[in-house]
């Protein structure tokens, strides 16, 4: 077996930076079908990312081995697949509130930054666990995350609103703070995307949209 990992990063992780994706679905099923044991183990390394387990969540499925996972990586999944689903109540995140969650949710936003674009479900995934890390666990280090994830977004043109919402939602004064930082931002899309959210006039009079 080629050595793809490293004393940082996991085997599998290695494969989909050093292949890309498919490459690396390729390679986890035919470990799937070779030896089972040892594709568990790799799935449960602890060094894996978000990111490369959900790329690899369809040979999961087939080959179903949640059964087999990690506490970690099996409530992950499981907060993915209730994306789209119908909720008992009004919150999008309701399902998964509750403290076995909270390990998976901060992996999640800790690993999964790194590839956030990767599809809409994706980010859909990412905005779940930064809601849930800040509303409910008040999770400052979440917080600190969303703020970075919605200019992060916004200079790619990508959809920020449920970031947004995540993060006024809490009524946190440090989110202000966290906002107001940009305002000296070199890049005036970042300025003006700040004082978009704080409601104040941009110094040259042009707006973001938000």
């Amino acid at each position: 077996m080629t050595q793809y990992g490293t004393g940082e990063t996991s085997y599998l992780d290695g494969v989909r930076n050093s292949e890309g994706v498919e490459q690396c679905r390729t390679a986890f099923s035919g470990l799937c079908e070779k030896d089972i044991r040892q594709a568990v183990e790799h799935i449960n390394d602890p060094r894996l990312t978000f990111g490369t387990l959900y790329a690899l969540s369809p040979v999961v499925a087939r080959f179903r081995l949640e059964r087999y996972m990690s506490p970690r990586s099996a409530a992950a999944l499981r907060i993915v697949r209730s994306i789209g689903q119908p909720r008992r109540s009004g919150s999008p995140d309701s399902s998964v509130r509750n403290d076995t969650s909270r390990a998976a949710l901060k992996w999640i936003l800790d690993t999964g930054r790194a590839d956030d674009g990767m599809s809409g479900e994706y980010e859909e995934a990412m905005d779940i666990a930064a809601s849930v890390l800040i509303n409910t666990y008040k999770d400052p280090e979440a917080l600190s995350a969303a703020v970075d994830m919605i200019f992060d977004r916004s200079l790619k043109g990508r959809n920020i609103h449920s970031l947004v919402w995540a993060v006024f939602q809490s009524r946190n004064p440090e989110a202000l703070k966290l906002i107001a930082q940009r305002l000296r931002s070199p890049d005036g899309r970042d300025a003006r995307l700040a004082c978009s959210l704080l409601g104040i006039d941009s110094p040259d009079g042009s707006s973001a949209n938000v």
